[in-house]
């Protein structure tokens, strides 16, 4: 893990919504298959102002780092890949990628939250509707889940190295988490019982292993068949679909 050169700022805690004030419109691009990309700087309404070019120019150039950096974690890893490389690859000059990010670590983790905000919307919009008991839509969406985690098989399993050594990329996974169970149980993670935090956790647990074994040749070595590791994929969905549309359905009721 390389660490940042004298005088350059210590790597920033990761943002939650009670540390920032400003509203940040979400603007997601995609720099590599299945690799969301949020392009925003933090301005007051997400986005630089009517006529400010510097603003816009800065946007631009984040937006370029954020891509290529996107491509090159996908192609190359974390550990294969620099910050040179991501600034070459953006058509930038090597110094201009401390003007938005402080290392490569930095940019990691924001492609990381990026990334995982924007499956959790795109799986629950789906898991909102589903029709819990026929199994075509839900078989669909698994298949659909692993084929996207194959374009990111090096990006995971960089998360997966870096998650046993740094303690942000810890904290990112468990408000990713958070995020979840919020967004099933429609409540703050501190009102959600104990037992439903652990049943949702574990549905999780059991769905990325598979779909992380079925992208790396793991699935292989333990003689696992692809269609019964969908199949059961399926299932924990069936299961998260269900508290989901529960939990709905009595938000509607007390309304």
């Amino acid at each position: 893990m390389s660490t940042s050169s004298a005088g350059r700022q210590p790597r920033p805690p990761i943002a939650t919504a009670s540390h920032g004030r400003a509203r940040r419109a979400r603007v997601p691009r995609v720099g590599a298959p299945g690799l969301g990309v949020d392009t925003t700087i933090g301005s007051e309404d997400g986005e630089p102002a009517s006529g400010d070019a510097r603003s816009r120019g800065k946007l631009t150039t984040r937006r370029r780092l954020l891509e290529a950096g996107a491509l090159e974690f996908c192609e190359h890893s974390y550990f294969g890949t620099d910050t040179n490389q991501i600034a070459r690859r953006a058509g930038l000059a090597s110094g201009s990628f401390y003007n938005h990010f402080v290392d490569k670590f930095d940019i990691f983790i924001r492609l990381f939250i990026d990334y995982a905000d924007r499956e959790r919307f795109e799986v629950f919009a789906e898991l909102a509707c589903v029709d819990v008991d026929e199994p075509t839509a839900l078989r669909r969406l698994a298949t659909k889940l692993v084929a996207k985690r194959r374009t990111l098989a090096r990006f995971r399993a960089s998360l997966e190295m870096l998650t046993r050594t740094e303690e942000r990329v810890v904290e990112a996974r468990r408000m990713n988490q958070a995020k979840t169970i919020q967004r099933i149980t429609g409540m703050p993670v501190s009102r959600v019982p104990k037992a439903v935090r652990s049943t949702i956790g574990l549905r999780f647990l059991v769905i990325n292993a598979i779909t992380d074994s079925l992208t790396s040749s793991r699935s292989l070595s333990f003689g696992i068949n692809e269609a019964d590791a969908l199949a059961a994929v399926t299932e924990e969905l069936r299961t998260i679909a269900r508290l989901a549309q529960s939990a709905a359905r009595a938000r509607a009721t007390r309304q």
